[in-house]
């Protein structure tokens, strides 16, 4: 079948432009999202003491001026139809920048589960609307199969023998990197959990629940990304860095960003944590699962 080309973002210019669309596109998914959630009669989580719901937007907007560019190289790099495009990025920002986050805060924070209709349905929404922009606005420069085109020629490229040990390697390895992060930075986040006067309400389960938890949780990480990879036309390396900035973004720097509200030495070790972290989960997905593309016959 004839390949389809389409004319891609060039020029600081168009990315800038595009990616102030995408950013509109956060604000206005967030809004509704949390206006459907709130007529489903879902629970709204309480902002903290001290925060503007003014500001909280502006902030929300600000940061998510950052997806443009990373999820729309990513979207880029994706030959695919622009539906199948639009559910590759839907799915990686819901799963990464969200649903993975919302699973944590259950089990760590005070909050509990009060609040996780609400903030699922919320970035479902919100991630839905971001997805569908990024694939319109940031086309590849031609399609070439569809989705499930892709994910076939993906695992046959490889035995089910090496999938049956790198899939559950790249979910498994997601835990000492988290363990070892956290090592490092409990000494200088705790006494700001354990401050009254932030109310931060941090909870520590037992050891047994933590590692059930963040294996899990690298179970859901795999399969959040592994559409993105299937459907990888780079190298190696190349996925290693995309994959990993992307998940630097989704999962550092906009939530850094938009909990302007905490101390900001708080925000920077956090920050600086996940990012670490991000960047070695970038290069485990790469290693283990990158395939390099072979067209079918």
């Amino acid at each position: 079948m004839k390949s389809l080309t389409f004319r891609t973002p060039r020029g600081v210019g168009q990315i800038i432009g595009r990616s102030l669309l995408v950013g509109l596109g956060y604000i206005v998914g967030t809004m509704v999202g949390g206006m459907l959630a709130g007529a489903l009669g879902l629970q709204q989580p309480t902002l903290p003491s001290g925060m503007e719901p003014t500001v909280v937007m502006v902030m929300i907007f600000i940061s998510s001026l950052l997806l443009g560019p990373t999820l729309g190289a990513l979207s880029r790099r994706l030959p695919l139809p622009t539906l199948h495009r639009s559910t590759v990025i839907f799915f990686l920002l819901f799963v990464v920048h969200n649903f993975v986050n919302l699973i944590e805060s259950v089990f760590f924070t005070a909050i509990g589960t009060s609040s996780l209709g609400f903030n699922l349905l919320n970035g479902a929404v919100t991630s839905l609307v971001v997805g569908s922009l990024i694939a319109v606005l940031f086309p590849p420069g031609q399609v070439e199969e569809g989705l499930f085109a892709a994910l076939r020629r993906y695992f046959t490229q490889r035995k089910w023998t090496a999938w049956a040990w790198r899939l559950p390697l790249a979910a498994v390895l997601y835990l000492p990197i988290f363990w070892i992060m956290g090592m490092i930075v409990i000494p200088i986040v705790t006494p700001y959990y354990t401050d009254p006067a932030l109310g931060l309400g941090l909870v520590v389960p037992e050891f047994e629940v933590i590692l059930a938890l963040e294996t899990l949780r690298g179970a859901i990480f795999v399969v959040g990304v592994l559409p993105v990879i299937a459907a990888w036309r780079g190298s190696r390396s190349s996925l290693a860095l995309w994959l990993g900035l992307t998940i630097v973004v989704l999962g550092a720097v906009v939530p850094m960003l938009q909990a302007y509200f905490l101390p900001l030495t708080l925000r920077l070790v956090h920050g600086t944590e996940i990012a670490i972290s991000s960047l070695l989960q970038g290069l485990v997905y790469a290693w283990l699962l990158w395939v390099e593309f072979k067209k079918a016959g």
